[in-house]
């Protein structure tokens, strides 16, 4: 889905790290 490929970007762009991401449902 498009929006979870933004978020995820954007969590990079806010230093999230691979981990965070998917704990978060994003990874």
């Amino acid at each position: 889905e498009i929006r979870v490929t933004v978020l995820h970007e954007l969590g990079h762009y806010f230093g999230l790290d691979e981990d965070r991401l998917a704990e978060l449902g994003y990874g």
